[in-house]
C-alpha cells in the first residue's frame, strides 16, 4: 500500500476516535459503522498503529529517528552529526536561521514569505541528493524539524508541507514556483 494512502486511513481512523459522537448530525453519516468499516477492512494496519510508540510514528524506523541527525546518510552517528552541523551552518550562512535563546535551537528568519515552503523544499532537495537515509511520514519530519526550528507556523500546516503529494509538487512539473524553492535548496546544499 502507497505511503500516503496508508498515513491517510490511519489520520481518518485516529480522527473518527476522537469524535464524542457516533452520527453526524448535519450529514446523518454513521460514524461508528465508518470507524468499525475501518477495523474490519484494515486490521493490520490498525495493529501496526496500536504498537507504535509515538503519535503518528507509522513505520518501525521512525521508532529510532529522535533527532533531525538520525535522518542523515553517514557510517556512524557521529558522522551524521557532522553533517547536521554542516546543514545548520550552510543555513545560518544564507541568513535562514540564527540562533535562538535556547541551547540547541534555531530561529527561522526566512518566514514572511512562503516559509514553510522553503522548509519543505529543504527537505526535498535533501531527500532527492540521497542526503537523508529513507523516507519518513509527515509528522515525524515536521516533528524532527520542531526539535531545533523555532518557526511561526501552526502544527498542521507545517505538518503538510511534508506529505507525499506536497513534496512531489517540488520537481517542477505545473507549479514552477515550488520547482524554483527546489532548485535555490539544491543550490544551497550543494557542498553538504
Amino acid at each position: 500500500m502507497p505511503k500516503a494512502r496508508f498515513e491517510t486511513i490511519v489520520q481518518i481512523y485516529d480522527w473518527l476516535k476522537g469524535v464524542p459522537y457516533d452520527v453526524d448530525l448535519k450529514t446523518g453519516l454513521d460514524l461508528e459503522a465508518w470507524k468499525q468499516e475501518i477495523r474490519d477492512r484494515y486490521p493490520n494496519i490498525l495493529e501496526r498503529t496500536i504498537l507504535r510508540p509515538r503519535k503518528n510514528a507509522l513505520f518501525q524506523n521512525e521508532e529510532r529517528t529522535r533527532n533531525f541527525s538520525d535522518l542523515f546518510m553517514g557510517i556512524d552517528q557521529q558522522e551524521r552529526e557532522a553533517k547536521f552541523e554542516k546543514l545548520l551552518g550552510c543555513l545560518t550562512e544564507a541568513d535562514w536561521i540564527a540562533p535562538a535563546d535556547m541551547a540547541g535551537k534555531f530561529q527561522l528568519r526566512k518566514s514572511a514569505h512562503g516559509g514553510r515552503l522553503w522548509i519543505a523544499a529543504l527537505y526535498y532537495a535533501l531527500y532527492q541528493k540521497q542526503h537523508i537515509k529513507e523516507s519518513q511520514t509527515a509528522s515525524t519530519i515536521a516533528g524532527l524539524f520542531n526539535n531545533w526550528l523555532i518557526h511561526p507556523f501552526s502544527n498542521e500546516s507545517f505538518e503538510k508541507v511534508f506529505q507525499p503529494e506536497e513534496q512531489a509538487k517540488f520537481a517542477g512539473k505545473g507549479n514552477h514556483q515550488r520547482g524554483r524553492y527546489a532548485q535555490e535548496c539544491f543550490l544551497l546544499i550543494q557542498n553538504l
